[in-house]
């Protein structure tokens, strides 16, 4: 038997403050990212463009010419200044820059 009148919180839920509201976010960092529908919807209007900047997930910042598969949802980002080509999935990108 528990002496306890409720289980203990979870390790992974947030502390509640005095009144009983979960604590805001600080952060002052902006998160610009789209969700890949948004994404796919935009790569599906233009397909292809002479200069986009895309900005991935991983950090990685690309700057070239887009080709975009629409039936596989990947594609390429291709500079021809770095002499550099990315290939890419939707679910791979954070924000992207026409």
């Amino acid at each position: 038997m528990s002496s306890f009148p409720n289980p203990p919180p979870s390790l992974l839920e947030a502390p509640a403050s005095v009144d009983g509201l979960k604590p805001m976010s600080t952060a002052s960092k902006k998160n610009r990212e789209l969700v890949p529908e948004k994404i796919y919807d935009t790569l599906l209007g233009v397909r292809t463009a002479d200069k986009v900047t895309m900005h991935f997930k991983d950090g990685r910042v690309v700057h070239g010419a887009l080709i975009f598969n629409r039936f596989k949802g990947t594609g390429r980002v291709i500079n021809i200044d770095q002499e550099v080509s990315i290939d890419f999935n939707v679910n791979d990108i954070r924000d992207l820059k026409l």
